[in-house]
């Protein structure tokens, strides 16, 4: 949705200030004013398709996967809202709200 905006605030700006006919006089086509745009689009498009497939699912595979090490690990582990938990090593857990859900 950022992109579409920026994207809308870039080309709409010229034509606002009638730079447009300044840049059809100078014999630049709409093409060839719009192409970075579609470029970087297909490139942001790729990017976020990387990340949506690739990234996201393993991040909350590995996510899910501490967590049910340091449940496993830790039959005592209890999770209280507003409480620090610092009883596992070099980690201190903060728990804002929680309806007692696993992720």
């Amino acid at each position: 949705m950022a992109a579409l905006l920026t994207s809308l605030m870039v080309l709409g700006s010229p034509a606002e200030l009638r730079t447009c006919v300044v840049i059809r006089n100078c014999r630049i086509t709409l093409w060839g004013l719009t192409w970075p745009v579609f470029v970087a689009a297909i490139l942001l498009t790729w990017g976020m398709l990387c990340i949506n497939i690739v990234l996201l699912p393993e991040s909350n595979l590995r996510a899910r996967n501490t967590w049910e090490t340091i449940r496993t690990a830790r039959p005592g582990f209890s999770l209280e809202p507003g409480v620090f938990y610092q009883e596992i090593d070099d980690y201190s857990i903060l728990v804002g709200k929680w309806d007692g859900n696993l992720l």
